[in-house]
């Protein structure tokens, strides 16, 4: 069983679990060409100290727009 993250507005898949991952509750690091960061949003008091906010994604597969 492999657990894996993705939007369907970016490039489909950004991380999945490794082989051989036996705890569940994450997943995984992103995959190679993905970089991922949690952005704040102060105006609904998401901050990324916190561990919340807006998931942003730069790779070379997005989408544009």
């Amino acid at each position: 069983v492999l657990e894996a993250y993705g939007q369907t507005e970016s490039i489909g898949l950004v991380s999945l679990t490794l082989p051989n991952e036996t705890k569940g509750g994450h997943v995984g690091p992103p995959i190679l060409g993905v970089a991922v960061k949690l952005v704040d949003v102060p105006e609904m008091n998401y901050y990324s100290k916190n561990d919340q906010g807006e998931v942003c994604i730069k790779s070379a597969g997005m989408f544009k727009g």
